[in-house]
């Protein structure tokens, strides 16, 4: 009798009570699944606005590597900088503006060069100077004078002139004509790579018009 007393008093459950707790033990993996298909939710929608943010981005400004010396001494081999892609919606490149473009006898190509004659220029070079309507333009950032003359090459609208700052080693309009504004990528902004030429790209400003 007491044997039999004592086993009853060691169970702490009611066999209802042992019915609720393999019921509660059956119903966990629904919760589980509930869990796993809530984590992947919250990933996928992360990617996803991971991806809206990139395309967003990618619709204001672009990266872009410098390949060669043409831009030399302001632009280094390897540099990298941004490109902003918003301005030129705003307002029309300026001179003195260093701008990223798709090379018109090869789009595949992009190549970064400096605007120099501006729709109605007309624009030559004499004894290793740029000429603008026939006077001569300042230009204290070139590596050098240059070696050939060229023109007069009159600008249309729609166009730009563009040459690179190493002017003894760029491949520019003086060779195939000026720039038609459709290839235009954007206007280079920012240097981030190396780090010791990180800074704000400052665009030269003429006081001839």
């Amino acid at each position: 009798m007491n044997d039999f007393i004592e086993q009853e008093q060691s169970s702490p459950f009611t066999d209802d009570e042992n019915e609720t707790n393999d019921t509660t033990m059956a119903e966990q993996p629904p919760r589980q699944q509930s869990t796993l298909a809530s984590i992947f939710w919250e990933f996928l929608q992360t990617v996803i606005i991971t991806l809206i943010i990139f395309v967003a981005i990618r619709q204001v400004a672009v990266n872009y590597r410098i390949e060669g010396s043409s831009m030399y001494p302001t632009l280094h081999n390897g540099q990298l900088v941004f490109v902003d892609r918003v301005s030129y919606r705003l307002h029309p490149p300026q001179r003195g503006d260093i701008i990223i473009f798709d090379y018109p006898l090869d789009p595949k190509v992009r190549f970064v060069k400096r605007v120099i004659g501006l729709p109605g220029d007309t624009i030559s070079v004499r004894d290793g100077h740029v000429l603008i309507n026939g006077k001569p333009l300042v230009e204290p950032y070139i590596n050098g004078p240059m070696n050939r003359d060229m023109g007069p090459v009159k600008v249309r609208a729609g166009q730009l002139f563009v040459m690179g700052d190493n002017r003894n080693h760029s491949n520019d309009s003086r060779s195939w004509g000026p720039l038609d504004e459709k290839y235009i990528i954007g206007r280079a902004f920012l240097t981030y790579w190396p780090p010791s030429r990180m800074g704000i790209i400052h665009h030269w400003k003429y006081t001839q018009k």
